[in-house]
């Protein structure tokens, strides 16, 4: 089993009794098992890895689709677009989350010089 597959399952295990499941100050978990429609909110610093089905993040009208394996950073607030693309009883959407302190986050926004120009991830191994 790898990490991936590791983490899908205990994601799946800790949301079986409900979608949504804050696990400590900052740290949620998720999963659906159908698609959801688009919701608007307003996104702080955080990183979101998914471990199954496809997130789509809209940004000033450019969606960003995001698989499993793949991760999303925020760095700056912004007012986004969420909803999961992929999802199904079988094979549930499911997805990590954490909260960035603003100090954590400064040196990596020093590094890409590129603070809130979302960037493509690579696959998360």
């Amino acid at each position: 089993m790898d990490l991936l597959d590791e983490m899908r399952g205990l994601i799946t295990r800790h949301t079986a009794d409900g979608p949504r499941r804050r696990i400590a100050d900052g740290v949620t978990i998720a999963s659906a098992d159908r698609p959801t429609s688009p919701v608007g909110t307003f996104s702080s610093p955080s990183l979101a890895i998914v471990a199954q089905g496809v997130k789509r993040t809209v940004l000033n009208g450019v969606p960003y689709d995001y698989r499993a394996g793949q991760y999303l950073v925020v760095s700056v607030d912004l007012p986004v677009i969420g909803q999961a693309l992929e999802a199904s009883p079988d094979k549930p959407f499911v997805v990590f989350s954490m909260s960035l302190r603003p100090a954590d986050i400064a040196p990596l926004l020093l590094e890409t010089g590129a603070a809130g120009k979302p960037r493509r991830s690579p696959e998360w191994r």
